[in-house]
């Protein structure tokens, strides 16, 4: 952009990890890997609804400055906004997304209500030098 200022974007957007599935409360008439009474877990088998669950978008901007006592050494001052767009990007888990009791309809796929996977939108300023 003009003035030699440099902008810069990293942009991820993933599906998310898989997670488990945990079915309890299974009745003392089945036995099954939990054995009876007990539950049994899946580790892996289920992803997060949609095609898209993590996003970030981080901006850089930054500026570079000859210095006037040798111009082979360089200052450079940054600005980055982490998480731009303040996107809320959720864990899942087991006991949350993946829980179901026997005979039940599957897996929830929701999200843990308390567990949140990145950080909300943050700044950065620096400074490099180069010599």
């Amino acid at each position: 952009i003009p003035f030699d200022i440099k902008l810069s974007t990293v942009v991820t957007l993933s599906s998310g990890p898989s997670f488990g599935e945990a079915l309890c409360c299974v009745p003392a008439s089945v036995s099954g890997p939990g054995g009876p009474g007990g539950y049994y877990t899946q580790f892996g088998v289920n992803r997060p609804k949609g095609l898209i669950n993590y996003k970030n978008i981080d901006f850089n901007v930054s500026k570079s400055f000859k210095m006037p006592w040798n111009r082979d050494q360089e200052l450079t001052v940054y600005l980055q906004a982490l998480n731009a767009f303040d996107f809320v990007n959720r864990n899942y888990s087991m006991w949350t997304g993946g829980f179901q009791n026997y005979n039940g309809a599957g897996p929830t796929l929701q999200p843990d209500a308390t567990g949140v996977a990145s950080q909300g939108r943050n700044f950065k300023v620096g400074a490099k030098f180069r010599f």
